[in-house]
């Protein structure tokens, strides 16, 4: 699968349920771990969902988040 699909995929999944384990994803993908981290890191710095020890959550939820914190 090309990087820019599965950034895609890994993309629509967190923007749908707020968040998503990167070993989900890499099953789900059929990519290593590894592969899932870099995309992840990726899609970090284009802003599109904020990484999180063991995977990912959407910008939404990363708010929400540091709001509860405060």
């Amino acid at each position: 699968m090309l990087p820019e699909l599965r950034r895609r995929e890994i993309r629509e999944r967190v923007d749908a349920s707020g968040t998503a384990s990167a070993a989900e994803l890499a099953r789900l993908l059929g990519v290593s771990a590894y592969t899932v981290r870099r995309d992840l890191e990726a899609l970090e710095q284009q802003g599109a969902l904020v990484r999180v020890h063991g995977g990912a959550v959407s910008p939404r939820q990363a708010d929400e988040l540091r709001l509860r914190d405060d």
